[in-house]
This record gives structure tokens, C-alpha cells and sequence, in this order.
């Protein structure tokens, strides 16, 4: 869950800094434990290295039952295990306050086959606790549940909520992630005015009041999101958003699959349309086509450099139709500003394990649009297609 805490060395190297900073940021990019292992040896080195090495190895607390030391615990002694490890945590972020000032960010991973850390809610309301006490640089917060399992927060008890809602009006948060998670108050969402970035993973908001947990009437203030993802049910965040502007938005990540979450889809964009500079969009191809009639127009996104479409194809043993959904990369309104298009096709394990494009079908016809000499016509500034 954290590795154990040294104080820093003070002797140094002779390197410049910022050497030094950019050696410990490319360790991040090893398999993550490689790179715990390679962070927790630069911590034994300098103050000049292990300073930066500190920040980045005790930056996120993870709470799972899926990896670190609890994979080692048989079944039966798990939730003892868990319990014990949280006391451990809730004592070292209550009497060290330097490691404490290093918590950027709480990540809590639920679901898991050995054991349920969402279902430990005391548990994990005690490190939320401390948090809120101690951890006065946390920004991110993570609740993820497992895939085909959602997390319902209407069954997480009274003091799981006041914990948390206790935490989210004591610190500055600008970064919430929830995956799926049902029953999700907006108003947990809401309430944190500094937030820049919101990711909403199968998750469903609603407008109940906090599930019973009173909240200060902070949901006046405006929310300027940077960055936003929905994936899927652009509908279910459009009716709940309450105070969450996106005229800031930069990079908005969604998914369309009928032609109405095609129309709030533009809504946003065009809400964004004078900041907007990555868009990745989730399509699944239908036999009813999703923008017969959408207003949906890239060439009106004067920032828009990045497009990435993920084409969702079921479980088709050829191509099925593709000219509704590569109708994006040909808009209304050009030369756009697009610099980089990837288009990445996805399928079900059910299907072959290639598919075929049918001869003279409009799915071979709407290819076309993917040649470079075609894309050149509408979007002149283009450097990358893949």
C-alpha cells in the first residue's frame, strides 16, 4: 500500500537539478513494480536524488487487495490483514507530517475476487479521515470498482459518506475519478470548486441530496473543467452537470451510439469550441445511423489538433457499414485544425480473428475516407494519421 518512510540524506551530487528531476520522472515509465523498486533505492542515494524520489513514490496511497502486500495473505486472514495495514497508514500520516505533505492523491480499488475494499467502508473512512487532518496537499481522489461489478454508494454507509464529504470540502481538490460507481450524489461532484478534471467510467450520477449527508452550499460557485470524460452516458452527466462549465474544457474524452448523445455530444463541444484541443470519441456502428441529422461539426473547433476515434464493431465477421461514423472526418466546415487523426477499430472476442471488408459494400466505400490524399482536402494541417 506505501512503502516505508525514511527521512531524506542530506549529502548531494554534483549534477544539475534538473537533471536529476527528469532521471526520476523516467522511471515512471518501468512496469510499476520495477519502478517502486527503482524510486524506493533513489530515495537511499542523496537528498538531491531522493528528494524527487520521495515525491513520486509516496505521491499516491493505494488501498486494493489486488496487489502490494496483501497478495501475499491467504484468503482467510485478508480482511485482518487490511485492517492492520490501515492502522499502520492512519499512524504514519497522523505522526509524520513530511510524509504527509507528499499525498497528492488516494486511489481505492474495489471488487476484487479475495476482497472487496469498497465493502471495508469503515476502513477506508479512517484513511479519509487522517487525510483530511493531515494530507493538506491531496488534489485527486479515486474510487473504482471492479468491471461488472459496480459499487452502489447508496449502500455504503453513513460513515463512509460523511467521511468522504468531509475530505472533498477540507482540501483543494482538482482531479476526481470514479469508475463504476452507482448512485454518485452530483453534489459529491459538484460541491469541490477547484476541480479540473472530472473521469466518469460507467458511472451514474444522481441528483439525490447527498444520499442524506448534509454538504455546504458550495455547489453555487462556477466549475471550470479542463478535462472531462464520460464513458458511456453523455445524457446521465448532461442532466446532472448543475454548476460544471466547459467553456475552459481542452480535452473531452466520450461516447455516442444514438444520435441524441450525438446532439449533447456537439452541445459540449460547441460549449468548449474556443478551448477545446483533444477529442476522443467511443462509436459503436448501428444499423440506424448516428448522425443522419447531427449538427456535430469539427471544422468548428478552431483548437481541435488531436481526434481520436475508437470504432466499436460488435461482433460482425466483416466490416459492417462505416460511412455514418467516419462521417466525423468529413465535416461541413474546412480546411479544420486537426494535426493528428487516429483511428483505432475494436472488436469482440467472439469475433474472427480478422476482418474482412466485403466487396462492394458501403463499408468499402466509406475507406476512402481514411486516404491520406482525401484527408488533405479538409484538413490541411494534418501530420499524423494512424
Amino acid at each position: 500500500m506505501v512503502s516505508d518512510y525514511q527521512e531524506p540524506l542530506q549529502n548531494g551530487l554534483n549534477l544539475p537539478q534538473e537533471i536529476i528531476d527528469l532521471f526520476i520522472i523516467s522511471l515512471q515509465s518501468l512496469p510499476e513494480r520495477e519502478a517502486r523498486r527503482a524510486l524506493a533505492a533513489c530515495t537511499l542515494v542523496s537528498q538531491s536524488v531522493g528528494v524527487p524520489a520521495r515525491k513520486l513514490l509516496h505521491s499516491t496511497i493505494v488501498l486494493s487487495a489486488s496487489r502490494g502486500p496483501l497478495l501475499r495473505v491467504p484468503q482467510r486472514d485478508l480482511r485482518y490483514a487490511f485492517g492492520q495495514q490501515i492502522l499502520a497508514l492512519e499512524d504514519l500520516i497522523n505522526r509524520n507530517s513530511s510524509f504527509a505533505s507528499l499525498i497528492r492523491k488516494i486511489q481505492v480499488e474495489g471488487g476484487s475476487s479475495r476482497l472487496n475494499i469498497l465493502s471495508e467502508t469503515n476502513n477506508v473512512a479512517k484513511v479519509f479521515d487522517s487525510l483530511r487532518l493531515h494530507a493538506k496537499n491531496l488534489d485527486s481522489i479515486s474510487i473504482a470498482a471492479k468491471s461488472g461489478s459496480p459499487f452502489a454508494l447508496s449502500n455504503a454507509g453513513e460513515r463512509f459518506l460523511k467521511s468522504y464529504v468531509g475530505l472533498i470540502t477540507a482540501v483543494k481538490l482538482r482531479h476526481l475519478q470514479f469508475t463504476h460507481i452507482m448512485d454518485l450524489p452530483s453534489q459529491f461532484v459538484c460541491n469541490c470548486s477547484s476541480l479540473i478534471s472530472l473521469e466518469l467510467n460507467s458511472t451514474w450520477m444522481t441528483n439525490e441530496k447527498g444520499l442524506g449527508i448534509p454538504l455546504p452550499d458550495s455547489a453555487s460557485s462556477l466549475i471550470q473543467l479542463v478535462e472531462l470524460t464520460h464513458v458511456p452516458n453523455i445524457l446521465n452527466f448532461h442532466t446532472n452537470r448543475s454548476n460544471i462549465n466547459l467553456s475552459q474544457l481542452q480535452r473531452f474524452k466520450t461516447s455516442i451510439s444514438i444520435p441524441t448523445e450525438a446532439d449533447i455530444a456537439w452541445e459540449s463541444m460547441w460549449e468548449a469550441r474556443l478551448s477545446i484541443k483533444s477529442l476522443e470519441i467511443l462509436l459503436h456502428t448501428r444499423k440506424n445511423n448516428i448522425f443522419d441529422n447531427s449538427s456535430l461539426d469539427i471544422g468548428k473547433l478552431p483548437k481541435l489538433h488531436n481526434l481520436r476515434l475508437s470504432i466499436q464493431t460488435g461482433t460482425h465477421r466483416t466490416f459492417p457499414p462505416l460511412e455514418d461514423v467516419l462521417s466525423i472526418l468529413d465535416p461541413p466546415t474546412h480546411p479544420t485544425s486537426l494535426h493528428s487523426i487516429e483511428v483505432l477499430f475494436e472488436y469482440s472476442t467472439t469475433a474472427p480473428d480478422a476482418l474482412r471488408i466485403p466487396p462492394n459494400s458501403d463499408a468499402d466505400k466509406a475507406w476512402s475516407l481514411l486516404e491520406i490524399s482525401n484527408l488533405r482536402l479538409k484538413h490541411i494541417h494534418l501530420k499524423r494519421v494512424s
